[in-house]
């Protein structure tokens, strides 16, 4: 059929089953790709029921029923986003939230209509592509070494890393605004502090164009966030 791959939804399966498919479609079309779906309602958590699975997925959709902004940060990395497994991530219910995902480099998908809201992550591709994003490295708030870190224990960031510019996600995961300062890394960050200009790009639905300083405070909405490019002036 020329199909580029399968979409599982709440299959019950063993993993022998989808290690055969995995072998059967890579044999015949290298680079298809395995897309996992499912909800909160018959487990303790997809993680936990399709663990087996992960070895052969490129991607999970954990979504349906999931209350985004409820989820604690280890929630979120470890129950939905796939990341400690090598696997990516996209939100659903209700929209996800559109901020806080961007730390795991999640959005929805196009077209989706979900609990009444029209999905459009149009505007975040287009700052995704206009950046680069493909080329860069992912290194975010789990990791020892990340080389942007801020000074509020409720707002965590990940950096998707380029040599001379940065693309920084930010998220509140508190229940309240509030502000933070950075801490850089300007070595690894190949940036010179002298230098460098911090900028929030205009993105519909999402954030209003503004510029800092990098010692500035900056202030947060409640389980809200903010994408910067982290450059140098030319």
């Amino acid at each position: 059929m020329d199909i580029d791959g399968l979409y599982l939804d709440d299959v019950t399966y063993d993993r022998r089953t989808v290690k055969r498919i995995r072998k059967v479609m890579d044999n015949i079309k290298p680079g298809c790709i395995l897309d996992l779906h499912s909800n909160t309602g018959f487990s303790k958590g997809p993680a936990n029921q399709y663990t087996e699975y992960f070895p052969y997925i490129d991607k999970l959709w954990f979504g349906e029923s999931f209350m985004y902004s409820n989820m604690t940060p280890e929630n979120w990395l470890v129950e939905v986003s796939g990341i400690p497994f090598g696997l990516m991530g996209d939100m659903l219910h209700a929209g996800g939230n559109r901020w806080l995902g961007m730390v795991y480099g999640m959005t929805l998908r196009l077209p989706w209509s979900t609990e009444g809201i029209i999905c459009d992550p149009r505007p975040v591709w287009k700052i995704w592509d206009e950046f680069g994003i493909e080329s860069s490295e992912m290194s975010g708030y789990w990791e020892k070494d990340c080389p942007v870190r801020t000074s509020n224990p409720y707002v965590y960031a990940t950096v998707y890393l380029k040599q001379g510019k940065s693309l920084i996600s930010i998220g509140n995961w508190a229940d309240k605004p509030v502000t933070f300062t950075f801490q850089f890394d300007w070595k690894k960050l190949g940036i010179d502090p002298a230098k460098a200009v911090l900028e929030a790009p205009d993105i519909r639905d999402f954030q209003k164009k503004a510029v800092f300083r990098t010692g500035e405070r900056i202030m947060v909405g409640p389980k809200e966030g903010l994408l910067m490019f982290l450059s140098e002036n030319e």
